[in-house]
């Protein structure tokens, strides 16, 4: 079992963990986190994003400073430092496994105050029938 602090991109007070069994998909990862915040929207209409900067995870403080970025397909997470380098991050695809050594790993174990998962959702662009209202 792994447990992943997700957080929503650009809002790190709202950071939540997930436990889920490594040995599943990242698209069983999505479904997990729409039951765990209870969004009322389809798993799918989420992207999620490993939460790295510089092979390193993120904080909180990394999270607040996370923008989204209009993009072919939809919003994408970007940083930009104080000395205007640029930071993209690694979309996970929701057929790779949880354990896949370019995510997790078979080894992989959480440390205090990290953020693992960034999780985009395009607000504008949900269809008509899917949206909530927006909370963050």
């Amino acid at each position: 079992m792994a447990s992943l602090s997700c957080a929503i991109a650009g809002v790190a007070e709202d950071a939540f963990s997930v436990d889920i069994d490594e040995r599943l998909s990242v698209g069983h990862l999505k479904e997990a986190i729409k039951k765990e915040k209870m969004f009322r929207f389809p798993a799918n209409e989420m992207r999620l994003f490993l939460a790295k900067q510089d092979g390193n995870w993120m904080n909180g403080e990394g999270v607040v400073a996370v923008k989204l970025e209009k993009a072919a397909g939809g919003a994408v997470p970007v940083l930009v430092d104080g000395h205007g380098n640029r930071y993209d991050f690694v979309k996970m695809d929701p057929t790779r496994w949880i354990k896949n050594s370019k995510y997790f790993g078979a080894n992989f174990q959480p440390g205090k105050g990290q953020i693992h998962v960034l999780v985009v959702i395009d607000w504008e662009n949900l269809s008509v029938e899917n949206t909530q209202e927006r909370t963050y």
